[in-house]
Parts: structure tokens; C-alpha cells; sequence
């Protein structure tokens, strides 16, 4: 494991760093429940805009660090380190001189560690366990975290791993912290609700690292050279050209071939669900037919119903010839001239 500082009570810093909370902001996930965009990062790290201070939800999730982490190591060693590490937290967390703090157990919170290699790289671990097989603790709690499915990564591969529980999200999170510190190891305590603990226990995947790192590397020199990264949202487009003249708007270079590749995308799209709309009206037309006057169809294992004979108002109607050559004689001469009308079926479909 490489050194540590441990910091004071106040941890935010106007130097361009990146931690481990920026990191699934950086890489997105498919189903990523993460709303800001890399733009609006970006904007954060360049100071045009203030950072994120914090809500509800994180100032509980910071409450109940020290108790979540208090019982894992209950749980796995004993009640009386617990009960020190979590008096020890409580009284310094607000309080401490980095100087002279000294913890009294092995599991260490407040540090902060620096990438040698790459000193703009932090990390604020929750835990650190730092005797025999070194590790990191996070603690996570909150429905959020409860989803057990991982979603698929681009560049990353899922499946070797034996990881379950864990969403994408955190998965980056962790492996970042465990880059900066040199770790091989974290465990992740997750608290549903007050009855539903779990911890998982997750291996360094180092394989991983250098495919972040250069992702995030290159954020990172957006950043440093004030060039704002490429818009992930139409918010981040209207920031990027708050003057548009004539509803016109030029995009060049890489991303005039994203949006292409939009476009293509968007439009091929279109084309199958005009597709699969039109087979759904055939089905429907069809199904009308063959129920001739029964107004609904039913499922005979269920009792499901399956088909109502008036589709919709706006749809495909069922209509009687002998209706229609009442009330519009001349439309049933043209109907019947292009022969539309099923004398067979006594139906007429429009």
C-alpha cells in the first residue's frame, strides 16, 4: 500500500484533482442511475460553476459511514475494536490535528492518498485496513445500491468476474481507489434497509486500470487546457453555443461524426418501428376478420383478453358493407369497385 496523509476535517481543494466520486461521472454505464454530464464536471473542475456540496442523501450516507463500518469489523473481528473505531470516528471527525491524530486500532479513516505517478490522481478512502492483508472499506447504503445486476461496460470485461451485487458505478469507483492506494482488495458494506446488511468482497481488477486511467487521463487534460470535453446532453450543446444565429448550428471533427452516426442510428430505428407497426395492424386486421361478430377474444387457458373487434378510434374499424351502403352509397360503389368489400366475411376493414 503506498503512504497516506491523513487530512483535515475540511478535504475540498481548489488544486485539479481527480477522485474516485468522479470517476463513474467520467466512464458512463449503460443504466447508470448518474445524471451529470462530463461537460458538467468540467465545468465544476474549471470553476465556472460551484462544485457539488452535498444533499440529504449524502449527509445521511456520511452518518451512517462510521456504523456500517463499525459493524463489519464486529462482525469480522470483535466487538471491542468496533466499539473503538467508532468512538474514535465520532470524536475526530469534525476535530483533528493530522499532525498528531494517531487512530487507536488498525482501520484507519481521514486519509487521503496521492498517485505518485500521477499526483492529480487522489483518493479519500472510507477505511483503510492497514495490518496484515491491507484493504479498503467503502460503505454504501440506500436503494441505489441495491441493485444486484452489473451493467455491461464498453472496453470492460464482465466476464471473468464472480462479483455480485456490486453496480457498475461503484465497481469504478472502487477499482480507482484501489489504483491510487495500491490495493488489492475492498470490501463493500452495503445497508438496505435496517434489517438487510451485506458486504461483498471485491478484488482488484488490474487490468482495468490502465483502460480507466486513460479515460480519465484524458478529462483530466480537458481540464488543464480549458477545452471543455465533447457534450453528452443538449444542455451541454446550448452551453457550449449559447449563440445560435439563423437556427444554425455548425459542428466539425469528431463529433460532426458522432452526430452522423446519431442520425444513421435514429433513422435506421424509425424504419423498424414503422415496421413492427405495421405488423401490429396487420395482426390486428387479421385477428378482426376471423372473429366476425364476437366483440372480444379471449385466451381459453387464462381468460386473457387478447383482441377487442373496435380496435380504436384512430385505428382499424369493423364495419357491416350493409352500414356502409346505407349511410354512404356512393363511398360503397367505390369500395366495391376496388373490391374492398369481403362479401364472403361480411366485414369491411378501414
Amino acid at each position: 500500500m503506498r503512504n497516506y496523509i491523513f487530512y483535515r476535517d475540511d478535504v475540498r481543494t481548489d488544486d485539479l484533482v481527480i477522485g474516485s466520486s468522479d470517476i463513474p461521472i467520467i466512464i458512463k454505464t449503460p443504466g447508470s442511475i448518474i445524471k451529470k454530464s462530463t461537460y458538467e464536471l468540467w465545468e465544476e473542475k474549471s470553476h465556472r460553476v460551484d462544485q457539488f456540496s452535498g444533499n440529504e442523501k449524502t449527509a445521511w450516507g456520511h452518518d451512517l459511514e462510521p456504523l456500517l463500518i463499525s459493524r463489519f469489523i464486529k462482525q469480522r473481528y470483535d466487538r471491542k475494536t468496533a466499539h473503538y473505531y467508532k468512538i474514535d470516528y465520532m470524536l475526530h471527525e469534525d476535530y483533528r490535528d493530522p499532525d498528531n491524530y494517531d487512530p487507536p486500532t488498525s482501520f484507519h479513516s481521514f486519509t487521503e492518498c496521492r498517485h505518485p505517478e500521477y499526483p492529480w490522481a487522489i483518493a479519500h478512502a472510507d477505511c483503510i485496513y492497514t495490518e496484515h492483508q491491507e484493504y479498503n472499506i467503502e460503505a454504501k447504503s440506500g436503494g441505489y445500491y441495491a441493485r444486484v445486476k452489473r451493467n455491461e461496460i464498453e472496453g470492460f470485461d464482465l466476464t471473468d468476474l464472480t462479483i455480485t451485487g456490486v453496480p457498475s458505478d461503484v465497481l469504478l469507483q472502487i477499482q480507482w481507489q484501489m489504483f491510487v492506494y495500491d490495493l488489492n482488495l475492498t470490501y463493500v458494506l452495503l445497508l438496505v434497509d435496517t434489517n438487510r446488511f451485506f458486504v461483498y468482497e471485491v478484488p482488484a481488477i488490474k487490468k482495468w486500470w490502465p483502460l480507466i486511467l486513460e479515460k480519465v487521463s484524458y478529462f483530466y487534460n480537458c481540464c488543464k487546457n480549458d477545452t471543455p470535453p465533447q457534450p453528452e446532453k443538449y444542455s451541454d450543446v446550448s452551453k457550449l453555443f449559447p449563440d445560435v444565429y439563423d437556427r444554425a448550428l455548425y459542428v466539425t471533427g469528431e463529433r460532426a461524426t458522432i452526430i452522423e452516426e446519431m442520425r444513421a442510428e435514429k433513422k435506421s430505428l424509425q424504419k423498424k418501428i414503422k415496421k413492427y407497426e405495421s405488423r401490429i395492424d396487420d395482426i390486428n386486421n387479421a385477428a378482426g376478420i376471423l372473429m366476425q361478430d364476437n366483440k372480444y377474444l379471449y385466451n381459453g387457458e387464462t381468460g386473457e383478453r387478447i383482441f377487442q373487434q373496435v380496435i380504436s378510434n384512430n385505428q382499424f374499424n369493423l364495419i357491416s358493407p350493409v352500414t356502409i351502403e346505407k349511410q354512404a352509397p356512393d363511398a360503397y360503389k367505390i369500395l366495391n369497385e376496388k373490391g374492398l368489400i369481403k362479401t364472403h366475411n361480411r366485414r369491411f376493414i378501414i
